[in-house]
């Protein structure tokens, strides 16, 4: 019977630390894959005084391996990579497609910013200029 109740203890003690190993997995993978959508969408944004540049083209890049779960930033990333790619928009198009990607990103984030003008998501802030 105490060889019985040393086994039970034993094995519950393995069940309970493998079933803690799984959930704390979960958890860490989960909160990487936001993380990595954040820094793309800080990217993007922290670049976008630079839209040819490698650090833009980077961030814009791995939008739709990031975001490859939300269909509302796919669908807004290629209405912005058809504008850009095929040159068949003005800069005010262009502008408003990018905005569309950023507040889609942010949204799926919960990262929405509710006070700011949409003009400002674009304006650059740039001492050097």
């Amino acid at each position: 019977m105490e060889t019985l109740n040393v086994l039970f203890i034993v094995v519950t003690s393995l069940a309970s630390g493998l079933v803690g190993v799984i959930i704390s997995n979960r958890f860490f993978i989960k909160h990487e894959r936001i993380k990595f959508k954040r820094d793309i969408c800080l990217q993007l944004i922290a670049n976008r005084n630079d839209l040819k540049g490698d650090e833009f083209t980077k961030a814009l890049n791995s939008i739709i391996f990031a975001f490859n779960d939300d269909n509302a930033v796919i669908e807004k990333f290629c209405i912005f990579n058809d504008c850009i790619m095929t040159r068949n928009c003005d800069l005010d198009t262009s502008n408003r497609n990018l905005l569309m990607v950023i507040k889609a990103m942010l949204k799926h984030l919960n990262m929405e910013v509710k006070d700011i003008d949409d003009k400002y998501y674009l304006i650059t802030f740039n001492p050097k200029n």
